[in-house]
Parts: structure tokens; C-alpha cells; sequence
């Protein structure tokens, strides 16, 4: 087992096989795309000749993937608030969930529809969003 320095350094050597490992990650896990975007980009820059054509992608299957994240991280949010105060911990979670819901609608470019909620349910979370005062 690699630790410390030790894998750092064997990650640094091998920039294709990480890049590749994470972009199937990616793939795979819609919920954690953030971290894999983070991994996958860090493998890139690691090694300048490594194009996303080299790892079997491209900009447009990244943009889908990134699409495709941001709906299911969006979905997962809106399924935490709908439940209703049972499934929530405490007001400054709800706002965290609100805010965390449209991060991910504003980065996905998405609409209310690709997540199953309504026009009306988003206007509410956005006056609990930023509740007056």
C-alpha cells in the first residue's frame, strides 16, 4: 500500500492511467462529479501532452457529464427539501440545501422540469433562500 509521498508521487507518474481512472469515475457516479472533475483536471494539467482525445472524451462529453451531474446533484437536493421538515435538520441545513439547489440548477443550466420540481417550488426555495429580514 502506497502512502503519503509515496502515492502522490506514483499519481504524479502516471497521468493517462489516473486521467482515465476518473473520467470512468465520472461516468459512472453523476452524484460525485465535482470530485471527479477536480481529479480528472489535476491529471491533465499533470502532464501538458495529455489531450482529452488521448483518455477517450472530448469537451462535449465533459460538458454532458457536468450537465448530467449538476442535474442529478440538483435532483438529490430537491428530493431533501420535498420530503419536508422530517428529512431536514434544522433551518441553516434547509438554507444550505437551497443554496446547494441552485448552485447546481446555475452551473447546470438547467430548468425546474430536468430536476421534478415545479416553477412554483423553485420560486419558494428562492424567497427561503434569502428570507427578509
Amino acid at each position: 500500500m502506497l502512502i503519503g509521498w509515496e502515492t502522490a508521487k506514483f499519481m504524479a507518474s502516471k497521468p493517462k492511467i489516473h486521467a482515465e481512472f476518473w473520467l470512468k469515475f465520472i461516468r459512472e457516479n453523476p452524484l460525485s462529479y465535482g470530485i471527479g472533475f477536480d481529479n480528472l483536471r489535476w491529471h491533465l494539467e499533470r502532464d501538458k501532452n495529455l489531450t482529452l482525445a488521448d483518455i477517450g472524451t472530448s469537451e462535449e462529453e465533459l460538458k454532458s457529464l457536468q450537465v448530467a451531474g449538476c442535474k442529478a446533484v440538483a435532483r438529490f437536493y430537491a428530493g431533501l427539501l420535498t420530503r419536508g421538515p422530517e428529512g431536514l435538520e434544522g433551518p441553516s441545513h434547509t438554507r444550505g440545501y437551497i443554496r446547494s439547489l441552485f448552485r447546481e440548477i446555475d452551473n447546470g443550466g438547467l430548468l425546474p422540469a430536468d430536476i421534478g420540481i415545479s416553477q412554483s417550488q423553485l420560486n419558494e426555495y428562492d424567497y427561503l433562500r434569502y428570507p427578509p429580514t
